[in-house]
């Protein structure tokens, strides 16, 4: 009786390490276990865009509305990924109701994936190229009060994000819009996994990791962690210009642990097949 309630207590520690909220224990090393819709789905993220983008025939905008800022932050060492979160009142997010997407929606989470060489860090590749890292901005539907109820909805329009591409800066330099986050993993603040997030009292605008120019590609898709749900509208930035990381930025997110005590050396998911989805494109441009 005492080793299955400790089991139990187990399973459940896991079972909330994930940036998407996942109630399944996963990992990275064998991904065909991934359970139910994961492996069974036809509307599976990420995918490899093999889009022209000279036929874009649509126009896009970042709203001067748009902001993913604080005076402060919360982050947390999932198991899987790093997971920062913004007071509502500052981080307006990147979809207001307009210039993206008509649907306004409320931004949930920042989230990163990365892989053991800076040659094959991002989840999506464009034309077979992956790059280094990949940062998620997770918004949910408005309509719901919070990204669980989006979920619980059912409904494909419940989640939007958008996946911002970033390349190795050839000067070495660390990313100075991700140097609050990166420095608490380098001094050693989030080592373990927890289930509670820490608040850093420093600035924190994440802004600047998105391209002012730039080819967006959207697609219907599903969250790249268990459980996969078909839910998401995905929005992922062709340009890397506004992105660059060095290698000691990708050494110190590699560094976090899991739930086994593992270094997480890489958390992203392998390329799905696309069907008979269409990927669009639109051109971009700022207002910010």
């Amino acid at each position: 009786m005492f080793s299955s309630k400790l089991y139990i207590l187990v399973v459940l520690i896991v079972t909330f390490s994930s940036p998407c909220y996942s109630q399944i224990d996963f990992g990275y090393d064998d991904q065909s276990t991934w359970p139910g819709i994961c492996t069974t789905g036809h509307a599976q993220s990420p995918v490899d865009i093999d889009v022209n983008p000279s036929k874009a025939n649509k126009h896009g905008f970042i709203s001067s509305e748009s902001s993913i800022k604080g005076d402060s932050f919360k982050i947390r060492n999932t198991g899987e990924s790093v997971t920062v979160r913004l007071l509502e009142e500052t981080a307006t997010g990147l979809f207001p109701g307009e210039g993206l997407s008509s649907t306004k929606f409320c931004f949930d989470n920042a989230h990163f994936h990365w892989g053991s060489s800076s040659k094959n860090g991002s989840e999506h590749t464009i034309r077979g190229r992956s790059s280094a890292l990949e940062v998620h901005f997770v918004h949910y539907n408005c309509e719901f009060d919070s990204l669980k109820s989006a979920l619980d909805s059912g409904r494909q329009d419940a989640i939007a994000v958008a996946g911002i591409l970033c390349d190795i800066n050839p000067s070495s330099k660390p990313n100075k819009a991700l140097s609050p986050i990166i420095s608490q993993l380098q001094a050693g603040q989030l080592k373990t996994p927890s289930g509670d997030f820490t608040t850093v009292d420093k600035p924190l605008d994440l802004l600047p990791l998105v391209p002012k120019r730039s080819f967006v590609y959207t697609y219907q898709g599903s969250l790249t962690t268990p459980t996969c749900n078909e839910q998401v509208t995905w929005f992922v930035f062709s340009s890397t210009k506004s992105c660059k990381v060095s290698e000691s930025d990708l050494k110190a997110l590699r560094s976090i642990k899991n739930s086994k005590g593992h270094q997480v050396r890489t958390n992203h998911r392998d390329l799905q097949s696309l069907n008979d989805r269409e990927i669009q494109t639109l051109k971009l441009h700022s207002q910010y």
